[in-house]
């Protein structure tokens, strides 16, 4: 039996050198694309909007969906540093976050959607307590309560870090405004606060009032 002569063809040292080289530029640019899309979905996904109304029962994410205000005071939207939370229309049970912003960002909540501002008034606790919360700012929210138990105020922030309060009305028929120990500055911006029964708000930590807010002890 007789075999055929087999021939080998080989291929040239620079042929294969070129081809490894195309393949390495080529997974670089897969890379480098990768990179970039991943970042662009995380920046575009970092920052989350909510709507809240006093007995919504959706999912929050718009203002036809909203979630109520017992799911909101529960922490169970997860919202975080960067995410803005819009309240619509009248509320009667108070705004009590159970989450924080973070050093690079505030949870912003907000009352001024177009058409539907947000006021709280409450017969018992505080209208907007902030107790052990970090990182938030306030924007355009009406707080409001009745409540004479010592320590109840329109708004009550204590234990707090970094908390800004921009515009809004607050009312307390004891305080119209309460800290104590806390950590870190509070700025208000173009507020009004008064308590029906004029007792002042009591200071232990850094309050800046700027704009046009006041604080009286007069209805």
């Amino acid at each position: 039996m007789e075999f055929a002569e087999r021939s080998e063809a080989t291929i040239p040292l620079g042929r294969i050198k070129s081809h490894f080289l195309k393949f390495i530029k080529t997974a670089a640019q897969a890379a480098v694309f990768a990179m970039a899309g991943l970042f662009l979905f995380s920046g575009s996904a970092s920052a989350a909007t909510y709507y809240v109304t006093q007995s919504g029962a959706g999912d929050g994410s718009s203002p036809s969906t909203p979630v109520s205000i017992a799911t909101f005071n529960a922490g169970t939207l997860n919202q975080t540093g960067g995410d803005t939370v819009y309240f619509l229309d009248g509320f009667t049970t108070g705004i009590i976050p159970s989450r924080d912003g973070s050093v690079s960002a505030d949870i912003t909540l907000r009352g001024d959607y177009a058409g539907r501002p947000a006021s709280v008034v409450v017969s018992s606790g505080s209208a907007i307590d902030l107790q052990n919360r970090d990182y938030m700012t306030i924007i355009d929210i009406d707080g409001e309560s009745n409540d004479t138990a010592l320590n109840t105020a329109g708004l009550e922030f204590g234990w707090v870090t970094n908390i800004t309060i921009d515009g809004g009305t607050f009312k307390g028929a004891w305080r119209i405004a309460h800290t104590v120990s806390s950590n870190g500055p509070i700025a208000i911006t173009n507020s009004t606060f008064f308590a029906k029964m004029a007792h002042y708000a009591s200071y232990s930590s850094p309050i800046a009032l700027f704009g046009s807010s006041s604080m009286s002890g007069s209805t």
